[in-house]
């Protein structure tokens, strides 16, 4: 693999203005994105730069996409009291934190009836359908994704 190949997938938004900078648990500052739609990023989930920590928080209007294992959703949360489903960016699929199928109250967006008598399943079912039609992230991913599910 050659040295340009392991960049970070969101080296090639250096130039495009970030929504904020927050600091991570290691000290260091971190850009986050807001709706990104820019080309080379989606090139760059797509075709081999490390999507390592590459995270995402996904709210019913608007995608917030940062690169680090040092900024946590949780901390993005905290520090700017946005909150919305938690998500990793990989390069075909999207994983999903399971708190959304836990905790769906927290979720009116896509959660929209009474989901308290359904089985874990058909939340999933529920949610994977909201992210597959998901304008936001159908931008990034112009040939499809899968979703995933992570703890």
């Amino acid at each position: 693999m050659r040295l340009f190949e392991i960049q970070k997938a969101t080296q090639c938004l250096n130039e495009t203005p970030s929504f904020t900078e927050l600091t991570g648990r290691d000290g260091l500052a971190y850009q986050v994105w807001k709706n990104p739609t820019k080309q080379e990023f989606r090139n760059a989930i797509k075709h081999g730069s490390s999507t390592d920590g590459l995270r995402g928080l996904l709210t019913g209007t608007d995608l917030y996409i940062w690169q680090s294992i040092n900024l946590l959703h949780a901390d993005f949360e905290r520090d700017t009291t946005i909150l919305g489903v938690r998500i990793a960016l990989r390069s075909d699929e999207v994983r999903v934190n399971d708190e959304t199928i836990d905790q769906p109250e927290h979720f009116p967006w896509i959660f929209t009836k009474d989901v308290f008598d359904m089985d874990i399943e058909a939340r999933r079912t529920i949610v994977a359908a909201w992210l597959l039609s998901n304008d936001r992230l159908n931008r990034l991913y112009a040939n499809g994704f899968k979703v995933t599910w992570y703890s």
